[in-house]
C-alpha cells in the first residue's frame, strides 16, 4: 500500500514539473526539478555514489508543495566524471557547483537536504557560502566521521594513507573485488533486499575514480572548524541501529551524545533524530518518517525571504 500511493504522489509530481523550464546546469551536477512552480526549494544531494534516483520517492512525496531540485553529481548515475587534478578535492569541487547551480538560478535560500557522503558536501557549501542557503538537512552525515568515537582524534593523528599511494589501488581494484566489497556493507546500508540491489546497481555504475575520490575523503575530511560559519539550524537524521553489529550493547541513547558533539560549534545551532531501525539509507527503509521529519523542519524554519 505505501509504495502505491508513493508512485501514485510521483505521478502526480512527475505531471506538475512538465510545466517548469529547463534549470541551467553548472559543470558538476545533473539536475532535475520537479515540483511545485515558484515553491520553497529544495536541494536534494544524493551521498556515496547514488544518482539523484535515490530521492526519487522523497522528491515525489514533497513535491506538491516544494520545488525539489535533485541533484545527480559528476560521475555518478551515468554521467561524464569531473576532470579534476589529482590532488583536487571533490567535496569543494561538488560544494562549488552547487553554489553556481544557486546562483545561476536564483534561487532564494533554497533548502539543502542531502545524505551521507554528498551531507559532506552539502554541509561545505552551506559554510563556504552560508549567505545562499536557508537550511540544511543532513541524513546520516557528520562534519568528521572519523573522530565520532574520539572527538580528540585530528586528520594528523589518523595518520592515513597518502592520497597518491591509496586511490590508485581503489581505482585499479578488478570489478568482482570492487562488487564483492560492497555486497560486504550492503547489510548496514538498507534492511529490504530490493533496495540493497538498487544501491549495489548505483555502485556498480559509478565511476571508479568518483567512488574512489569520495570515499577517501569522507575518511579525510574534518569540517568541525567551519561550523561556526553556517547562518542556518542543522537537522541530522541519523541511525545507529547497524552498529550492533560490531558493538552489540549499542543503543540510541549511547550514539546520540557522539552525533551531537560533532555538531556542538554549528554557527545556527543543530538537533539530532535517530531512527531505531533503518539503515544508512533510510529515506529508502522509511520513506515517510523521512519525509515527516523534513517537512516538520520546513515548518519550524520557514523562508526569510
Amino acid at each position: 500500500m505505501k509504495r502505491s500511493l508513493l508512485l501514485l504522489v510521483c505521478l502526480v509530481s512527475l505531471l506538475q514539473s512538465a510545466a517548469l523550464a529547463t534549470a541551467p546546469t553548472p559543470t558538476g551536477l545533473r539536475v532535475e526539478v520537479m515540483g511545485k512552480k515558484g515553491g520553497r526549494p529544495l536541494l536534494l544531494v544524493p551521498g556515496y555514489v547514488a544518482p539523484g534516483e535515490l530521492w526519487r520517492e522523497t522528491a515525489a512525496a514533497l513535491a506538491s508543495n516544494y520545488q525539489c531540485h535533485v541533484v545527480t553529481l559528476a560521475g555518478t548515475g551515468g554521467t561524464a566524471p569531473l576532470a579534476l587534478a589529482p590532488t583536487a578535492s571533490y567535496y569543494a569541487a561538488y560544494a562549488q557547483a552547487l553554489a553556481n547551480y544557486v546562483r545561476a538560478n536564483k534561487l532564494k535560500q533554497p533548502v539543502l537536504v542531502a545524505h551521507q557522503t554528498g551531507g559532506m558536501m552539502a554541509l561545505r557549501a552551506a559554510t563556504d557560502f552560508p549567505e545562499l542557503f536557508g537550511g540544511l538537512v543532513l541524513l546520516e552525515a557528520l562534519p568528521a566521521p572519523f573522530a565520532v568515537a574520539n572527538p580528540g582524534l585530528t586528520l594528523d593523528s589518523l595518520k592515513l594513507p597518502a592520497r597518491d599511494k591509496m586511490l590508485p589501488m581503489m581505482v585499479n581494484m578488478p570489478h568482482s573485488t570492487f562488487l564483492e566489497q560492497q555486497k560486504m556493507f550492503i547489510g548496514t546500508w538498507a534492511a529490504d533486499t530490493t533496495q540493497q540491489r538498487r544501491i549495489l546497481a548505483w555502485a556498480a555504475q559509478a565511476d571508479r575514480t568518483t567512488w574512489a575520490n569520495i570515499v577517501y575523503e569522507s575518511m579525510a575530511t574534518d569540517l568541525r572548524p567551519a561550523l561556526s560559519q553556517l547562518r542556518v539550524p542543522v537537522l541530522m537524521l541519523g541511525i545507529w541501529v547497524a552498529g550492533k553489529a560490531v558493538q552489540p550493547d549499542l543503543t540510541a541513547d549511547k550514539v546520540k551524545p557522539l552525533f551531537e558533539r560533532q555538531f556542538a560549534k554549528a554557527g545556527a545551532g543543530a538537533e539530532i533524530r535517530l531512527h531505531n531501525t533503518a539503515r544508512e539509507f533510510m529515506m529508502l527503509d522509511d520513506p515517510q518518517w523521512t519525509v515527516a521529519n523534513i517537512q516538520q523542519y520546513l515548518t519550524a524554519y520557514p523562508n526569510k525571504r
